[in-house]
């Protein structure tokens, strides 16, 4: 099988890079030499996951990608070591035997991914339940969401999920069915551990039923996901484009005008800049129309309610008239004492010296979306430039920092250069898209080297340990290729979040999604090129019961710590469901 990895370093004149498992002496010293390629391998297939990972995670930083990072890029990037197991286990000359690797990477990785990460997100990201069930933990302040803190109540604890989870959850169903096509055919005559009457040509026209299944719902999944990302955005991804949109204009690397005139916000009816290049040539209903979208965009409304909410002393969505030129220097606009005047006069209709909030937005969007394009870009650059005014007199102390008072938590956001933050706004986004593409493009080339070798070693394992080469890949090929999403996992539960949990659960089922059907796609190309056989009955519906079973769970609003405890024993279930089907049942 290492030929096939060869044959991709051959013109590097590296063919003979790798060590053959099988020449390694067959005693305790050529074991841990086994083991000690197995780690090397697995740690370096890991790291190549992390890298995918973290270059996709740049994405999120770039508005045009934002929205489908957690349900496209993520899933898809996550589904390319299980693919490239699959794809060499098939490779070599001992195909029909290798597959098992393979199918072992497959079920393995799915159901890693549909248990552990899921039970660890409820466990980390678990708060207070009422007896209805209902997260009332979620209304406390971050720190505070679960009381006593550590509290391990089955059934007073857990978390809740969003209603994308409940959609995804559904195309997981729909994605599954592939797997009962392809089953059909073995249940003629290929599912015993006496298959004599079986041919692979029976299965070839179910192999490619179900190549064009899994291919149709592969593009179907991705086209609905950018569909969604367009007309309503992911809630985990919309929540932190509010949150990085306020924290530039806070932190003064963006303005309001910037964020209206460009229209950077994704959600529904949104604004973009090429509508409004065009505003000038279209007729007065058309600007009428984009005014309304400006006025109704909820992403809006959240950032201007979050700088307004700094100087309104008693929470009645009222501020003082004076403290708004201080409220708009915030805003990052550098207005002159007329604009001032007239701004606050048109603010304050019943000259009563105060100002709703309603009034402020209204007004302040009137007002800015006019702004032409040489102010816009004078803005940015004096932005840019560090020459803005941080400090303005009059600024007091419940002006400073309360503006994050409705916000659950903060997210951390992907690292990059300090020094990319004092670039202009094309600029940084030209260089993290940069990053990005070579991070993504370095871990998938080590993907596709180091993932041949660790078909070799998985396969060498079982043969030498005595253990069926299917039970060894399940185990381990998934620590390799998925270990990163058991640390998201973690990492988003524990911000103790709505956001933090959906997104978590949302990237798990996506992922399943791609090993139904992307990874699954390469594997019926295999069976169908190499005229191969399905054996894998017992191992498909192992796949099948934990995905009928978790997708109860996806449809399930709020869920518990014992959900947690019962979605956990559901991977050594589906290891003891594979072995009694085969050693019981006969399906082997």
């Amino acid at each position: 099988s290492t030929q096939s990895t060869g044959i991709l370093l051959l013109a590097m004149g590296w063919s003979d890079v790798f060590i053959s498992p099988s020449d390694l002496p067959n005693n305790a010293y050529g074991f841990i030499q086994l083991m000690f390629l197995l780690a090397i391998y697995g740690a370096i297939l890991a790291y190549s996951a992390t890298i995918l990972t973290e270059g996709s995670e740049l994405l999120l930083l770039v508005p045009a990608t934002a929205g489908i990072v957690g349900s496209v890029v993520l899933p898809v990037l996550g589904a390319v070591p299980d693919g490239a197991i699959v794809l060499f286990s098939g490779m070599g000359s001992d195909a029909q035997e290798q597959l098992t690797v393979g199918i072992g990477a497959m079920a393995g990785s799915t159901v890693l991914l549909l248990t552990i990460p899921w039970a660890v997100t409820i466990i980390a990201g678990r708060v207070n339940l009422d007896d209805e069930g209902e997260p009332v933990g979620y209304k406390n302040k971050a720190g505070n969401r679960l009381t006593p803190p550590g509290s391990c109540n089955m059934w007073l604890t857990g978390v809740e999920v969003g209603k994308s989870v409940r959609r995804n959850g559904v195309l997981m169903a729909i994605s599954a069915i592939a797997y009962v096509i392809i089953q059909g055919s073995a249940f003629q005559d290929c599912y015993k551990d006496d298959d004599s009457g079986c041919e692979s040509s029976q299965e070839k026209w179910y192999a490619i039923i179900a190549m064009i299944y899994a291919i149709i719902c592969f593009t179907g999944y991705l086209a609905i996901s950018v569909h969604m990302s367009k007309d309503e955005a992911t809630e985990g991804q919309r929540e932190k484009m509010v949150k990085r949109l306020y924290k530039e204009i806070e932190e003064g690397r963006l303005t309001i005008s910037h964020v209206i005139k460009r229209g950077v916000l994704a959600e529904r009816g949104r604004v973009d800049s090429q509508e409004t290049q065009q505003l000038s040539q279209v007729g007065s209903t058309s600007q009428d129309s984009i005014d309304a979208k400006l006025h109704k965009n909820k992403d809006l409304t959240k950032i201007l309610k979050m700088f307004f909410k700094r100087y309104d002393k008693d929470g009645d969505k009222v501020c003082d008239k004076h403290l708004l030129p201080v409220l708009l220097s915030d805003l990052g606009e550098d207005m002159t004492p007329e604009d001032h005047n007239d701004l606050l006069n048109k603010m304050d209709t019943n000259h009563d010296g105060q100002v709703t909030f309603e009034e402020f937005k209204t007004q302040i969007i009137n007002f800015l979306k006019d702004r032409d394009e040489e102010t816009i870009k004078h803005e940015m650059t004096r932005l840019a430039t560090g020459s803005c005014v941080d400090d303005i007199e009059g600024k007091d102390s419940y002006g400073a920092a309360s503006g994050d008072a409705e916000e659950e938590d903060e997210e951390e956001e992907p690292e990059i250069p300090p020094s990319w933050n004092s670039l202009p706004a094309e600029e940084k986004e030209r260089r993290i898209k940069r990053r990005a593409y070579w991070l993504m493009a370095g871990g998938l080339a080590l993907i596709m080297i180091f993932s041949d070798p660790m078909v070799d070693v998985l396969s060498e394992v079982g043969s030498r340990i005595h253990v069926g080469t299917f039970y060894v890949s399940f185990v381990l090929a998934p620590l390799a290729s998925n270990s990163s999403e058991v640390f998201a996992a973690y990492v988003y539960g524990s911000k103790k979040t709505r956001t933090g949990t959906t997104t978590a659960c949302e990237t798990l089922v996506g992922a399943a999604i791609m090993n139904n059907t992307f990874v699954l796609f390469v594997f019926l190309i295999l069976i169908i090129a190499k005229d191969l056989k399905w054996e894998f009955t017992a191992e498909t519906l192992s796949i099948l019961l934990i995905e009928i079973i978790m997708i109860y769970y996806t449809q399930k609003k709020n869920q518990r710590m014992f959900d947690a405890v019962v979605i956990l024993s559901l991977y050594p279930l589906a290891l003891g469901f594979v072995a009694l089907l085969e050693n019981v049942a006969d399906l082997n």
